[in-house]
């Protein structure tokens, strides 16, 4: 149910909301729950809490965010709209996959300006019977155990420990 880049970036404890949705946090192999966070840097000017946008590279949206674990520096490529979720895994444009991307912008809590955070993830998909439903039409090119990646949608909430701020739907993407 994970998707397989995220696999040692989240906890394996899941709260499967249902067939297609589920929920869990960030955690790192080393144990540690607090994240810096990088995005691309651009952000909207009357959100207070600075939620990530998109930007276009080649006239393409290109979304991503980075986390790097503040105990052990581990360094997590969490989304990047070009490679991951269904636009990016399954409807790939390997020159838009394979293009440098822009240096990240670290985050920083708007309250009290905290480089460091926790967070909880959700995926959403159609679904491993809409997917393989798909591969009847697209066989050749995955398999039934690519559903994992093939999701529509990620969300991601940020709480500083700091100042307890909760940033609900910091990452709301839809990828598809």
């Amino acid at each position: 149910m994970l998707p397989r880049h995220l696999v040692n970036c989240l906890s394996h404890n899941v709260n499967r909301l249902d067939d297609f949705r589920f929920e869990t946090d960030f955690i790192c192999r080393c144990g540690s729950t607090l994240f810096r966070w990088y995005t691309v840097g651009r952000y909207g000017e009357s959100d207070p809490f600075r939620r990530p946008l998109s930007i276009l590279i080649e006239g393409k949206p290109c979304f991503r965010i980075e986390n790097e674990c503040i105990k052990c520096n581990h360094r997590c490529l969490v989304f990047d709209s070009q490679i991951h979720g269904w636009n990016g895994f399954i409807c790939r444009n390997e020159h838009l996959a394979r293009i440098s991307r822009p240096t990240l912008d670290l985050w920083k809590c708007t309250v009290c300006f905290a480089a460091g955070q926790s967070a909880r993830i959700g995926i959403a998909s159609e679904g491993e019977s809409d997917f393989n439903e798909f591969l009847q039409s697209f066989g050749d090119r995955f398999n039934p155990d690519d559903w994992v990646d093939a999701f529509g949608w990620i969300h991601i909430s940020l709480r500083c420990p700091d100042c307890k701020t909760d940033i609900p739907g910091w990452v709301d993407y839809e990828t598809m």
